[in-house]
């Protein structure tokens, strides 16, 4: 995705200083050849007939990038009425959406119960609402059996967590289903986020087969995402699909020949799809030095940019208007909002001859960056363009105007 061109970085040939002056700073830019590319790796995950993969929309969930997962052969999930909308405008249907809950309301079960979707329930108290709106069904419930994994506490989604359902309640699920007519086709697990290898996975899959062994009834079981990749530029390499197949599929074949039950299985990655293929540029916008330490100003805020601030998330910064082989300058890499936490960056390696009007770029910002951003501080968001594989660009997302931000406003 990038070249460097006299000592320039370009994105698959465009100069980063032309794509800012036409569509703005900041900017997201995606790459639909590195998309493809993800997608056709997480696939070499397993080779089991009926495997599925369910995109996490939450990574990302532009619309002309889902069109592109649909197209390698990916499914998706969805955790809202709005994610359900945009999976569909990209032209997914029923029977390949699979809809994850957690702490939904009456209204929000009833838009999705009868939309004949895969949906799995995070709770005992949405089992019982789910069969009161459409008893005599089916539904899939996520498990939590404490097994848990990630880069930080707040990605890790088991263990003393707000998700899933207890593996004491899981016969009291079966219950209410079985009362109301319907039952429990499905058991979820998801241990968390950003895990280069596969041992914790692999301990999370034995125990929910373990758990799953005593009902035979089960149609689907899902182990979740979670799966990394190399953000530090000195990272072992993204988490191993083609090591771990063979011992994934031999784990679920063994599995099924020993008890006799035929599922389906699945797994739900986000961030592996789409994470390296997505970059953030944003433009210099001041240098200074305060009680010793150096500070790189930026037009791009947490706002725009959340993972840093929220997650303590690492992305590479490079100055692509300098040529990364000068003697470097450490710095903190700094966004524009009147906010301490507004850092892109601690102590980065910068061009020592950085200067105003350079152009920064973030690498592997494709997930869970714009699709977390926000107005805070009522600053219209910024565009989004792909690159297709034949090297033109495609705008996907317009930069949002200042009177965007009164449109859905009631004032007199």
């Amino acid at each position: 995705m990038l070249q460097k061109n006299d000592a320039i970085i370009k994105i698959r040939g465009h100069h980063p200083q032309e794509l800012i002056k036409k569509y703005g700073s900041p900017l997201y830019i995606y790459d639909e050849i590195t998309l493809r590319q993800n997608c056709r790796k997480i696939k070499e995950i397993s080779h089991l007939p009926g495997f599925s993969i369910y995109y996490s929309t939450k990574a990302n969930s532009s619309i002309e990038l889902l069109k592109i997962i649909k197209s390698e052969g990916v499914k998706a999930d969805a955790m809202s009425a709005g994610e359900l909308y945009l999976v569909e405008k990209a032209g997914y249907t029923p029977q390949n959406i699979l809809f994850m809950s957690n702490n939904l309301s009456k209204d929000d079960l009833s838009q999705v119960v009868n939309r004949g979707l895969n949906i799995c329930l995070d709770s005992i108290d949405e089992v019982e609402s789910f069969f009161k709106l459409s008893p005599g069904k089916d539904v899939s419930i996520r498990i939590n059996n404490g097994i848990s994994d990630g880069h930080s506490a707040k990605v890790k989604t088991a263990g003393k967590v707000k998700f899933g359902i207890s593996p004491k309640d899981i016969d009291l699920a079966h219950e209410i289903a079985r009362k109301s007519g319907g039952g429990i086709n499905g058991f979820f697990s998801h241990i968390g986020s950003f895990f280069l290898d596969y041992d914790i996975f692999h301990h999370n899959v034995l125990n929910l087969l373990s758990l799953a062994e005593k009902y035979p009834k089960l149609k689907y079981i899902d182990f979740g995402g979670g799966f990394g990749i190399p953000y530090y530029e000195n990272q072992q390499n993204e988490f191993p699909m083609k090591d771990y197949q063979k011992i994934f599929d031999k784990t679920l074949s063994d599995w099924q020949n020993k008890t006799g039950h035929k599922v389906n299985f699945s797994i739900q990655p986000g961030r592996f799809v789409v994470a390296t293929s997505g970059i953030c540029l944003c433009r210099v916008n001041s240098i200074k030095e305060n009680f010793g330490r150096s500070f790189v100003g930026t037009d791009l805020g947490f706002n725009f940019f959340p993972r840093p601030m929220l997650y303590d998330g690492h992305h590479q910064i490079l100055n692509s208007s300098r040529d990364s082989a000068n003697p470097p300058k450490i710095c903190d890499v700094v966004g524009n909002l009147c906010e301490s936490g507004d850092i892109l960056g601690k102590q980065v390696e910068l061009d020592r001859e950085t200067k105003v009007g350079d152009i920064l770029l973030l690498k592997d910002a494709g997930a869970y960056c714009f699709s977390m951003s926000s107005n805070y501080i009522a600053m219209p968001k910024p565009a989004e363009i792909l690159i297709k594989e034949d090297g033109t660009i495609l705008p996907i997302r317009e930069r949002e105007t200042i009177e965007d931000l009164a449109k859905s406003q009631l004032y007199t």
